[in-house]
């Protein structure tokens, strides 16, 4: 997979993943005649890449969804990114959710729920929404 990574001043992890709807895969590498290619993510989310003589390579818009990491793994040790699909036990109740981010909490949630530390050795990643959507109810 291909990650971006930074260090905040509190030497929290800030890294993404890149989902490429194209190739339906994570990225890699998605210059196709080249391995030498670097994506950058701008702040409006646009990615954009570059071959490696500095070349813009143009892609179209929707091409590429990216995913951020929660700060948190599950109980094997797996870094949970957005978009990964949780199974886990909250309150004596089995929740199997997609992770996502809540602008009105600031927070990733698995369902309706936070995630937290606490749910660490009881939670499981099972898959991802961009490969595994049927592991998701309908209902959620």
């Amino acid at each position: 997979m291909f990650y971006l990574t930074n260090k905040t001043m509190n030497n929290r992890e800030i890294k993404f993943r890149i989902w490429d709807n194209h190739t339906k895969h994570f990225a890699t590498c998605v210059y196709e005649t080249n391995k030498d290619c670097y994506l950058f993510i701008g702040r409006s989310g646009y990615v954009t890449a570059f071959n490696c003589y500095g070349e813009e390579i143009d892609f179209q818009d929707g091409r590429f969804i990216i995913q951020q990491y929660t700060g948190l793994k599950d109980s094997k040790g797996v870094e949970i990114y957005e978009g990964d699909i949780v199974d886990c036990k909250y309150d004596d109740e089995k929740v199997i959710a997609e992770i996502k981010y809540s602008e009105e909490y600031a927070a990733f949630l698995c369902g309706e729920n936070a995630l937290w530390q606490g749910w660490l050795g009881k939670a499981e990643i099972i898959g991802n929404i961009m490969q595994n959507p049927e592991l998701i109810k309908n209902d959620e």
